[in-house]
């Protein structure tokens, strides 16, 4: 792990920003679980493909294309899927709390070695409450990371790659329709973030008194 000081004046908005700026020594441990994860996503995802052409064309499928090229590439692809999910259990299940320790543990020294004047004005169940918020998120998306949105990115991929295929205009469409509605949320999320703030702030606030 990484394990210059962090610079808490400078951190960044969301804590999926934080966890892949700090990984450290976990990156490669990290490639290797995504890399397992979204194979293991697309063989599931090609087993469906596979089962879904076999039904929707049985009628003009031959017997010996289903003996020999069906079956075995199925059970194949079965295989394959489960023995990466094993994998992705093995490694993956425990990467999150290992990196989020790391996080906690780095976050923490750097307050500790930091400027008395930048905590002078937070008490320390603020601060408590917030860093870990923020480590937590951080951690959050390590977690949906290996077993969700990595996976999910692939198969968007492939989806639109036959989309693509089949009629340029209309995964056009779709493609600025998707990133119309991802400007507008962002946007929705931006306004509504003071608000949020604020919110915090005063339960913080009232923790802390109780």
């Amino acid at each position: 792990m990484n394990n210059a000081q962090l610079d808490l004046k400078v951190l960044p908005t969301y804590g999926f920003q934080f966890a892949l700026s700090n990984l450290g020594n976990l990156r490669k441990a990290f490639i290797k679980i995504t890399v397992i994860s979204v194979l293991g996503g697309l063989l599931g995802f090609y087993g469906t493909y596979l089962l879904a052409n076999l039904i929707s064309n049985l009628s003009s499928i031959s017997y010996q294309q289903i003996t020999y090229f069906y079956i075995p590439v199925f059970l194949l692809a079965y295989t394959g899927k489960e023995l990466l999910e094993y994998l992705t259990r093995r490694d993956g299940e425990s990467f999150a709390t290992v990196a989020g320790n790391s996080f906690s543990k780095r976050f923490f020294e750097s307050i500790l070695k930091s400027e008395a004047s930048l905590l002078s004005n937070i008490s320390k169940e603020d601060l408590l409450a917030a860093s870990s918020r923020y480590l937590g998120r951080a951690s959050s998306f390590l977690s949906d990371w290996v077993w969700n949105t990595s996976r999910k990115i692939s198969q968007f991929v492939i989806v639109i790659i036959i989309l693509g295929t089949q009629s340029f205009y209309v995964c056009t469409g779709s493609l600025i329709y998707l990133l119309l509605f991802l400007a507008f949320a962002l946007n929705l999320s931006k306004r509504f973030a003071p608000f949020a703030q604020v919110v915090a702030e005063k339960g913080q606030s009232a923790s802390s008194q109780l």
